[in-house]
């Protein structure tokens, strides 16, 4: 099933609560499996790139891996990133 029948499906359907947490959660989940794999790829000290909420692309350096974002400091600042927006500069 392609994720335009998923959203199709959310909409048009008549899905109740429990429907709709499973479908929440098993998003999440693969959030969280696609973030970790993505903290694996770097390092502390790495040069990546991320893309800020208004659109503007960072490049930094990793300086520390929180439980569920990676610190990256940048020539503005630190930044918490979330793992799975990083790139490899």
């Amino acid at each position: 099933m392609s994720y335009r029948e998923i959203i199709t499906l959310i909409y048009t359907e008549n899905l109740d609560n429990d429907d709709l947490r499973a479908i929440f959660d098993a998003v999440k989940y693969r959030q969280t499996q696609l973030s970790q794999k993505n903290k694996s790829l770097f390092g502390v000290g790495d040069k990546v790139k991320f893309t800020g909420r208004d659109g503007t692309t960072f490049t930094g350096t990793v300086r520390k891996f929180a439980i569920k974002n990676v610190i990256v400091d940048t020539a503005t600042g630190g930044y918490r990133v979330p793992a799975a927006m990083l790139q490899a500069a």
